[in-house]
């Protein structure tokens, strides 16, 4: 029973940690979101602004900027970054705006239902097999474990998916506001260059009655002589 707890401990730690990883100063780009550790025990939260040569700038949840020293940074921690098509970064905040929790919720009950059947037959199977005397106790606390454990696991990835299907939806707006961008870039391209004919046409044709007016003028001009 005690090692169960011990697992279920370890998963919910495991959890917690997983979504930050460390990270290189020299990688982090503007709108990334990180946790910048200091030599003096201090710890920053926040989007990187900019990176420079000497420090590191951040803006934290109620505004406020940071700059923190690069020889005096002891790590950098954060979510993974995540990039379009272009190389640009998607921010953790754009990602949360789009995210939903349908799969979340839907993979936590789910995956909750599932675990307790599963959990409560080994569990008994476990417990039949046990000379200890208290079997009811290793069924329900092996039930409780399994279920609480494969809930959250269960939950974790519907919480992915959803992230997944976020990411996914921002990359092809991306693309397409970039296609409406080039159509319209193109169409004024074509505006721009039908307006260039327009006035090249113009002046031809003033060019022209200029040339015949000449012409009336040099003609009247001999007749006179």
């Amino acid at each position: 029973m005690k090692k169960m707890f011990l697992l279920l401990g370890f998963l919910l730690f495991s959890i917690g940690c997983s979504s930050h990883m460390k990270l290189k100063v020299e990688d982090l780009v503007p709108q990334q979101q990180v946790t910048i550790a200091m030599a003096n025990g201090q710890k920053v939260s926040g989007a990187v602004v900019r990176v420079d040569q000497e420090s590191v700038v951040l803006k934290d949840e109620n505004g406020k900027s940071w700059r923190a020293k690069k020889d005096r940074i002891l790590s950098v921690k954060g979510p993974e970054p995540v990039l379009d098509l272009k190389g640009n970064l998607i921010s953790e905040e754009e990602i949360a705006r789009n995210k939903t929790n349908k799969n979340f919720w839907l993979f936590t009950i789910s995956g909750g239902v599932l675990s307790l059947g599963t959990s409560f037959f080994v569990s008994s199977m476990i417990s039949r097999a046990s000379d200890d005397g208290n079997r009811n106790a290793i069924t329900y606390g092996g039930t409780a474990a399994g279920t609480a454990i494969g809930t959250l696991l269960f939950s974790r990835a519907g919480a992915h998916r959803d992230r997944e299907f976020a990411i996914q939806k921002i990359t092809l707006e991306r693309i397409g506001q970039q296609v409406k961008d080039e159509v319209a870039e193109s169409k004024r391209k074509a505006e721009i260059q039908k307006e260039i004919e327009r006035i090249k046409q113009e002046r031809a044709a003033q060019q022209a009655e200029i040339e015949a007016l000449r012409k009336k003028i040099e003609e009247k001009r001999k007749k006179k002589q």
